[in-house]
């Protein structure tokens, strides 16, 4: 597997609660139907989905850190969705798509049915009530968005799977922010860390910066691990596979490439971060206001290195990455095409 070792400067934590996490984590998963079999129970421990929420928010505790566990479980149980069946299909990734963002818009439809009875949406259904608890409305329309951007991006990726297509790097970038999922996970530090940073701060320059640089240290890290696997499954848009197209590079160069892409990133992140005091005292902030924006900061450093630490030791991406033994798709857990 390719590693990204020694591409940041940031703090690991754990949180105290992660063997709470485990056992919550893998018994959410059995209820939602998100681990439907033995295999995939198997698959759930051995990637350490509940230990990988626990380093990202590793503040999180008690309740908090079942949300946490939960919602990595989701973000890569449903992405593995779309290396089966379902992904075959636009217009089934659609229909799983629309089903989703209409329980964000509040239009759950309560009866037993066809849109309540797969895994996917349970699991998901679950995740945004709790998600939205004691959150405020700006909070919750934010979030709702970032979802709603993380979600439609696999109905892209669809399209372009279907068509063949091969996106420009810049191309690649805009919807790779997206399907990361980093701007939903980043809205999660707050909820799980109970305080809200200022408005006036998190849609300040010095913040969006911040925020854009943790998702893109977040994606290029991604990609640098599951190159190898994303590779051998023929997969066309990758950071590493982008870099050596757009520069006729080797394999090999194309890795170094992407690494200082990302070492890149975390080193202006840093840079912000020493503005940050500068920020707080120019906007008047008292000490509650200046710490809650402390508290954002740190977790985005926090989230980065968990990312990164995981990312390097998760059989996830460390297995043999040839597409007959690699770890990923194990079952449906959404509708699959009628024809399927």
């Amino acid at each position: 597997m390719a590693s990204t070792q020694m591409l940041h400067p940031f703090a690991a934590g754990v949180s105290p609660d992660v063997e709470r996490a485990r056992i919550h984590g893998l018994q959410w998963a059995r209820d939602t139907g998100m681990t439907g079999s033995d295999r995939a129970v198997e698959y759930y421990r051995s990637v350490r989905l509940a230990e990988f929420g626990a380093m990202f928010y590793p503040y999180a505790e008690g309740e908090d850190i079942e949300l946490a566990s939960d919602a990595m479980t989701f973000y890569f149980l449903f992405d593995d969705q779309f290396d089966g069946e379902v992904g075959k299909s636009p217009r089934n990734v659609a229909r799983v798509i629309d089903d989703l963002a209409g329980i964000i818009a509040g239009r759950h439809r309560r009866q037993e049915g066809a849109a309540t009875s797969y895994p996917v949406y349970r699991a998901f259904l679950d995740l945004w009530r709790r998600m939205c608890e004691g959150m405020d409305a700006d909070w919750c329309a934010r979030s709702a968005q970032n979802w709603l951007d993380y979600l439609y991006g696999h109905v892209a990726e669809a399209v372009d799977r279907e068509n063949g297509n091969t996106l420009t790097f810049d191309e690649y970038l805009v919807r790779r922010r997206a399907t990361i999922g980093a701007y939903s996970s980043m809205d999660l530090i707050e909820r799980l860390g109970h305080f809200t940073v200022p408005r006036c701060a998190f849609e300040s320059t010095h913040v969006r910066t911040m925020r854009l640089l943790c998702c893109e240290f977040m994606l290029g890290c991604n990609d640098i691990h599951s190159f190898e696997k994303e590779k051998a499954h023929g997969e066309r848009n990758n950071l590493v596979i982008d870099l050596a197209r757009q520069y006729a590079l080797t394999d090999a160069q194309a890795l170094e490439r992407a690494r200082s892409w990302v070492r890149y990133r975390a080193d202006a992140f840093v840079r912000c971060e020493a503005r940050i005091p500068e920020l707080c005292r120019a906007l008047g902030f008292s000490g509650e206001e200046t710490q809650a924006v402390d508290q954002y900061v740190l977790a985005l450093e926090y989230a980065m290195s968990g990312y990164n630490d995981w990312g390097n030791t998760t059989p996830r991406y460390t297995g043999d990455p040839s597409p007959g033994a690699a770890l990923a798709y194990l079952e449906d857990l959404a509708p699959v095409p009628a024809h399927s």
